[in-house]
């Protein structure tokens, strides 16, 4: 059974029925065809953030935003540390983990896996022409 979707003002409507109309929430979900635990959802998430309720399919609040933006930054910073740190330490001069290193590049970008096959082998490039 495919998931069913509603729109922001479905929802709202949904919503100002139970806050304005005083209708109950297993009347108004009979009405409206849904289970009365989403409507009961549906009236926390809006009374908890009126405004950023609801914000959309695939749209994040705007704390959502940056903190997804500041883990991509510190993963990818993660990364550029390790690879620079390996140059510097005697120990572990010539070897490396591709694995590891390709992991780091991935969690730093939501990007396609041909791209991050082409950026590892980049990066695997790079390591090796500083050492010669």
């Amino acid at each position: 059974m495919e998931r069913r979707q509603f729109t922001r003002e479905f929802k709202l409507e949904a919503v100002r029925l139970i806050k304005d109309c005083g209708v109950s929430y297993a009347k108004a979900a009979e009405d409206l065809g849904i289970h009365p635990t989403q409507l009961r959802s549906w009236v926390k998430q809006f009374a908890d953030d009126p405004q950023q309720a609801f914000p959309g399919h695939g749209q994040m609040k705007p704390e959502q935003l940056e903190v997804a933006q500041l883990k991509r930054e510190v993963a990818k910073l993660k990364a550029e540390r390790d690879i620079l740190g390996s140059r510097h330490n005697p120990e572990s001069r010539g070897r490396y983990d591709a694995k590891v290193v390709g992991d780091r590049i991935a969690e730093s970008r939501p990007i396609s896996r041909d791209f991050r096959t082409q950026e590892l082998k980049r990066h695997i490039g790079e390591l090796g022409a500083s050492r010669v």
